[in-house]
């Protein structure tokens, strides 16, 4: 016996919802695996009556709603500046690259003794 609500579902759109959510589906796992964040897929069955009287007649709307996983994006590191500016290096640290004059250091000797 085959489920009223597969039966619905095959038939709704003349069977491009499921084609739909197939595809769907196939992409979201596809998202899931690429990223390893979780997705999710949702089915939205809306049923009106067409008219009065008995309400046998029922307009079924189908709308397909995935939610994505988004890649991990990453991260840079700016500075400001004091005109607020961005800028890579931070202009209050001395920069490596940049020669730095500094005095040779003297070296205390000791006073040479003489050996008797």
């Amino acid at each position: 016996m085959e489920s009223q609500f597969l039966a619905v579902l095959c038939e709704a759109r003349g069977g491009r919802l499921v084609e739909e959510l197939g595809e769907r589906l196939s992409e979201l796992v596809g998202d899931v695996r690429e990223t390893g964040r979780a997705g999710s897929l949702t089915i939205v069955l809306s049923l009106k009556s067409l008219g009065k009287g008995d309400g046998r007649a029922l307009s079924l709307e189908t709308a397909v709603k995935s939610k994505r996983p988004e890649p991990e994006r990453g991260l840079t590191i700016f500075f400001a500046t004091d005109d607020n500016q961005l800028v890579r290096n931070d202009p209050k640290q001395l920069r490596i690259d940049e020669a730095v004059e500094t005095p040779e250091p003297e070296v205390a000797r000791p006073a040479l003794r003489k050996v008797e």
